[in-house]
């Protein structure tokens, strides 16, 4: 009998207190089994600590190129920030990249050292992805999987989003599932990555929207057996605002995760959670 392994992840770890918050609740009285932590966030320590203290959640790195401040010292780095921040929103840096203004080498320095960060604190560390997706670019996602490499991680995220029926009935929501497909279709490009990916990738189109409805929907549309994962962004605090919470109802997502009839769906269907480091030696 087929079986689907799904790993519920929660991006944005050590980005604030209040997400970090809603990670490990949505992990203690959820369905969420893995996270990723922001080495460039503001709540890295508090994130530290939680992890610590809650062994069993799955940890990878969350690497950031907008919004915060540098791990790398800025001067090193000077074509990713003005001197004090990374470049605010992703298309500031993305229109920087496209005209050949964003350097590799600083792309590769600055997420060296966040991975340092990280590795510093002795936390054990399975997997990788890109805050906004940025690590799914042509020559960033090279850096990504060399570093991957280097470091002896198995698995870096592909946000490769199947487009499903349901994308096209919202009017409101047909720009996100045009991402959707520009997104897929980057990823579509298998050799710069060299690194593992999960079978599936679901959660890009509902992305700061997966409220109850919402992820029973993605549930029911979920594939019937492989490795898949669910991108969330649970939160304690739906009125936190700034570039990595945009319009997001995180609180929403949260509650979500710990609905015990969504819980259930899951067990209804046979799926079973899992997370990167139990797929590792599959």
């Amino acid at each position: 009998m087929q079986t689907l392994r799904l790993i519920v992840h929660g991006d944005d770890f050590g980005f604030s207190e209040s997400i970090n918050r809603g990670v490990v609740r949505a992990h203690t009285d959820g369905i969420l089994t893995s996270t990723s932590l922001a080495a460039a966030g503001s709540a890295f320590e508090d994130a530290v600590a939680l992890a610590r203290a809650h062994p069993g959640l799955d940890l990878g790195v969350h690497l950031t190129l907008t919004g915060e401040r540098p791990a790398a010292p800025p001067a090193s780095v000077p074509s990713l920030n003005d001197g004090m921040s990374l470049w605010p929103t992703p298309a500031e840096f993305l229109k920087r990249y496209v005209r050949g203004a964003i350097a590799m080498g600083d792309v590769e320095r600055e997420l060296h050292a966040q991975l340092g960060r990280v590795f510093d604190a002795g936390l054990p560390i399975s997997h990788l992805d890109g805050h906004q997706h940025l690590q799914a670019l042509p020559r960033i996602r090279g850096v990504v999987a060399e570093l991957a490499r280097r470091y002896g991680i198995r698995f870096v995220r592909r946000p490769r989003e199947q487009l499903r029926p349901f994308m096209l009935r919202d009017p409101h929501r047909l720009g996100r599932a045009a991402a959707t497909v520009a997104l897929r279709l980057l990823c579509a490009s298998p050799p710069e990555w060299r690194a593992r990916s999960t079978d599936h990738f679901v959660g890009f189109y509902f992305g700061g929207r997966l409220d109850r409805a919402h992820l029973a929907t993605l549930i029911g549309a979920l594939p019937r057996a492989g490795t898949c994962e669910l991108m969330c962004h649970p939160g304690a605090d739906s009125s936190e605002r700034g570039h990595f919470a945009a319009d997001y109802d995180r609180r929403a997502e949260c509650d979500a995760l710990c609905d015990p009839d969504i819980a259930d769906a899951l067990r209804k269907r046979g799926v079973r959670l899992v997370s990167f480091a139990d797929i590792a030696g599959a």
